[in-house]
């Protein structure tokens, strides 16, 4: 245990740990990419009186998030609350399995790492030659998961690790239905309640999942949109390393690596956020 741990989250730890306030409700909620993070973001920016303008400076809301929202005094004063504990807390989390598979279909598609995984495969990618789900494996085995691209890090934040002034927050799995969870939030708080059927929660991200035979596991090229459920991606090595890799993911948040908890309903709208190759 680092010694830092014992002591208050520093404002770095604070800002890398994916926290939005619901303003409203003094509520602050935790999120990680891959993990309905547009969903939630959207969500928060609606409660806020923000969604229009976020839509309106441009339909990929988190270019608004991490250039607009995250930089503003409302937001900074808010974090430094956060710290002296003045917000209920809630996080969002994913069964790391399953979120595996998401992160290893959006680098597949966007080729955010194609340079990294490359050198671990040791042979060149680009849009023809692709690479499997165990080679993501064997390269997330390689990179360090507390501090590596947030597609692929460990969902556990920063703020959660510390011991004496660590953040205990409400856990809410997708897999049980996010929009349930968000709407009981709102009826607990007083919050006008959230259609979730209207295409402004709808994700352009959303993978569609088709079923198939066999294993997928060593298989380099799919469809852009239609892809074999999560679970066709694992054997029994796999489940293994991932769960060695997400360890911490899966004690702190109560999943079993025996089997994929796939989303049902609302829960499985977003992934992530789809972060456009040319991100700022």
């Amino acid at each position: 245990m680092r010694l830092r741990y014992f002591l208050p989250p520093t404002h770095r730890e604070l800002r890398h740990s994916h926290i939005a306030f619901v303003e409203p409700a003094d509520l602050a909620v935790m999120w990680s990419y891959k993990a309905a993070c547009t969903t939630v973001i959207k969500w928060v920016l609606q409660h806020n009186g923000l969604l229009p303008e976020a839509l309106a400076y441009h339909s990929w809301v988190h270019k608004y998030r991490l250039r607009h929202y995250q930089k503003s005094d409302r937001y900074l004063d808010r974090l430094k609350d956060f710290a002296r504990g003045r917000f209920h807390v809630v996080k969002i989390v994913r069964d790391p399995l399953e979120r595996a598979v998401s992160s290893y279909l959006h680098a597949y598609r966007t080729g955010y790492a194609d340079e990294a995984i490359g050198k671990v495969v040791q042979r060149s990618l680009d849009r023809r030659r692709r690479f499997s789900f165990r080679e993501f494996v064997t390269f997330l085995e390689q990179s360090d998961l507390r501090s590596c691209d947030p597609h692929h890090r460990v969902q556990v934040a920063p703020v959660e690790r510390h011991v004496l002034f660590g953040v205990r927050p409400r856990i809410i799995k997708i897999e049980a239905g996010l929009a349930t969870a968000l709407g009981e939030l709102e009826n607990s708080f007083g919050l006008a309640a959230t259609d979730f059927a209207d295409p402004i929660f709808t994700s352009e991200h959303h993978t569609v999942r088709v079923s198939r035979n066999g294993s997928v596991a060593d298989l380099k090229h799919f469809p852009r949109t239609a892809v074999p459920p999560a679970s066709t991606f694992y054997d029994d090595d796999l489940r293994q390393r991932i769960a060695r890799l997400y360890a911490e993911d899966f004690r702190r948040y109560g999943y079993s690596a025996d089997a994929v908890q796939a989303s049902t309903g609302a829960a499985a709208e977003i992934a992530g956020p789809g972060v456009p190759r040319t991100q700022p």
